[in-house]
């Protein structure tokens, strides 16, 4: 894309699991663990860095805490479902 199109490249809502959700039944790319989130962090940065002619200008990862509109609608059936607020001793927002 960066030779292609000649464009910046940015990524945008880079995530992870920090618990195993994605690969229960067979090895992921990455551990779903707060050290494989680091891992596959440290991964993105170093290919985004490596970008062909320095187009790679950034990631945005992707903050969990779905709140609102989302949460309203039904698409949720509870916040804490996707964000353990508990483990850091933090009450779920209502």
């Amino acid at each position: 894309m960066a030779n292609e199109y000649r464009k910046e490249i940015v990524l945008v809502e880079v995530a992870c699991c920090w618990q195993p959700t994605e690969y229960k039944k067979q090895r992921g790319p990455f551990p779903e663990t707060p050290e494989g989130q680091r891992e596959f962090l440290d991964e993105v940065n170093r290919l985004v860095l490596n970008t062909p002619n320095n187009r790679g200008i950034g990631i945005f990862w992707w903050e969990p805490a779905v709140t609102g509109r989302l949460r309203s609608r039904g698409y949720l059936q509870t916040v804490s479902d996707y964000v353990h607020w508990e483990l850091w001793g933090l009450d779920a927002p209502s």
